[in-house]
């Protein structure tokens, strides 16, 4: 849930209730993304041409055209699929229990308002229909031109 907002200066601000706050400002696709190309650039090395292979009858080189393509599909696109669909799994089910954990033991959401000129704030409010209170406050303060201080109660609270 973010809501972007224009203060009466012309920034945006995105005012968003934070699901995984220690990844800083990276998203968790780009996390992703930049742990898939790191992956497929460790298989690249040491792949190399068979030795002997002009010595041998066609079908020979049929065979081990075969299982160098075999070898190169598995390496490149069947490892690298695995890696992400196990990462990806652990890292649903990590987020699912970090749910359950701010749920049950009432952690604190943390609540960030990014402007389009680089300028963030937090806040962190514990309950899930409290912190969306907080978002859509802070967001009417912004839109307002006023910059919340890091401990805003909520009206009527």
């Amino acid at each position: 849930m973010a809501t972007t907002i224009t203060g009466p200066d012309g920034r945006q601000w995105t005012v968003r209730r934070r699901l995984a706050p220690r990844l800083g400002a990276e998203t968790v696709f780009g996390r992703m993304r930049r742990r898939v190309a790191s992956i497929t650039n460790r298989t690249t090395d040491g792949l190399g041409a068979p030795d002997g292979c002009m010595s041998a009858d066609l079908d020979g080189i049929v065979v081990v055209l075969v299982l160098l393509v075999a070898l190169v599909l598995l390496v490149f696109v069947v490892i690298p699929l695995l890696v992400v669909i196990v990462d990806l799994l652990i890292l649903l089910l990590l987020a699912f229990l970090g749910l359950v954990a701010r749920v049950v033991f009432r952690r604190p959401w943390v609540l960030e308002a990014a402007s389009s000129d680089g300028q963030r704030h937090q806040w962190r409010v514990a309950g899930w229909r409290r912190s969306g209170e907080q978002c859509r406050h802070i967001a009417q303060m912004l839109a307002a031109g006023i910059v919340p201080p890091t401990d805003l109660p909520i009206d009527g609270h």
